[in-house]
């Protein structure tokens, strides 16, 4: 039992002067004495609070002391007081008694204070790793069972495993089991429950089985998924904890990443990826195009290097001082920011800048969305134009000889 450092010098200093107490009792007593007992509670206390090395040096000088006072003894240089009345009458003996009683008084309340310490330290330390387990299984990304192999039924579910089964934590735990979400009719050999029984006997022989199966929802659809298998360290049952998540789920979630990199790559406007501290992690082909800089080349850069005039100084407030964002969407700040090429000249944009969150809304960056001035008047001459041409031809259309024609009126006019 592992004892504080305040109290790690009383022990062997109690001990120490009960040694001496218990000596002089068998001097003054003999061996036929209570001093015998005294001798193994030291002991008992020694091996209880005191490190091996210090319990061993106490117990082998006691023996040594023993030894010595048999030998004494032996040889009549001592001998014990027969006369109990003289004795009690002397006020050393009453005084030695009183504080011999007083010291193994001490020495129990000691013990038992220490014992309670240590139960309640390890009943916390218990509750605490319960805790941490549990937040752990409940907000795990995959489904997470753990299932008796004795009775076949589950005794902890996740909510989603929940999810995933369609069935709420009650009807699971202590009701159903593996066995009742394996799929009805199957021709795949693969996908037979004995198939899984081997996996679950080799999880509990050590073994950590992973393997594709498919699992049945309660409406009565199956699903295919990835499945590891490990056994817990229960040494009065045989649990086997099973993780399992929907791979078409994955293979959904992984579709739409490459769905919206793609979009990122592709799209026409300039995209900055910053950290909290407004250092560039990322930019997109667009805004490589616009400003000639490479990501290689302005990576951990901070970003208001990249910028230049009155809007530098907003930013950088924003990123260095946490200043709130200003108007338009909520916790979004738009204007316009002239960036700086790589050939030092200036590129106009309009940009929107917004605050990046986690899952728990602590801030983890900024995103920019950045127009190209330029481009967006180009684009608006260009659409103009459109308007007023017939597609095919390039001739003017209905709107642009309306045009023309009030053009020409107003000039004769004048």
């Amino acid at each position: 039992v592992g004892h504080s450092g305040s109290a790690s010098w009383r022990t062997p200093f109690c001990l120490f002067g009960f040694v001496i107490l218990c000596l002089t009792g068998m001097v003054q007593f003999g061996l036929a004495s209570a001093s015998v007992s005294a001798f193994v509670a030291a002991n008992v206390l020694a091996a209880t609070f005191s490190r091996p090395s210090v319990a061993s040096a106490i117990l082998a000088f006691e023996f040594l002391c023993i030894a010595l006072l048999a030998f004494a003894f032996g040889l009549e240089w001592i001998a014990p007081t027969v006369d109990l009345n003289l004795l009690n009458a002397g006020m050393v003996s009453w005084l030695l008694l009183a504080v011999s009683l007083a010291v193994l008084s001490g020495l129990c309340f000691y013990l038992i204070a220490r014992t309670r310490q240590d139960w309640e330290a390890a009943d916390t330390a218990l509750q605490n790793r319960n805790e941490q387990l549990e937040t752990l299984i409940r907000h795990a990304p995959e489904g997470i069972v753990v299932q008796d192999m004795d009775t076949g039924c589950f005794t902890v579910a996740n909510p989603v495993a929940e999810r995933l089964l369609g069935t709420p934590a009650e009807k699971l735990v202590g009701h159903m089991g593996l066995r009742d979400f394996m799929p009805l009719q199957t021709t795949d050999p693969s996908l037979s429950y004995r198939v899984v029984e081997a996996f679950l006997s080799a999880a509990l022989d050590g073994d950590v089985p992973r393997f594709d199966w498919r699992l049945k929802h309660a409406e009565g659809h199956e699903f295919p998924c990835a499945v590891t298998l490990a056994r817990l360290p229960d040494t009065d049952r045989r649990l086997v904890r099973a993780s399992f998540w929907d791979k078409s789920e994955r293979a959904e979630a992984l579709r739409i990443r490459d769905l919206s990199a793609a979009l990122c790559r592709n799209i026409s406007e300039g995209l900055v990826r910053c950290d909290p501290r407004g250092r560039v992690q990322w930019v997109n082909p667009a805004f490589e195009r616009d400003t000639g800089y490479a990501l290689i080349e302005i990576f951990g850069t901070r970003l208001p290097e990249l910028l230049a005039g009155p809007a530098n100084k907003t930013v950088r407030e924003i990123i260095e001082k946490g200043v709130e964002f200003r108007p338009s969407f909520g916790s979004v700040w738009s204007g316009e920011i002239d960036f700086r090429r790589r050939d030092d000249t200036l590129v106009a944009t309009s940009t929107i800048m917004t605050a990046l969150q986690d899952a728990q809304d602590r801030p983890t960056g900024f995103l920019l969305l950045i127009r190209n001035l330029i481009v967006l008047s180009q684009a608006d001459e260009q659409f103009s134009r459109a308007v007023e041409l017939d597609y095919l031809t390039g001739l003017p259309n209905r709107l642009g000889l309306i045009r023309q024609i009030g053009a020409a009126m107003s000039a004769a006019a004048d």
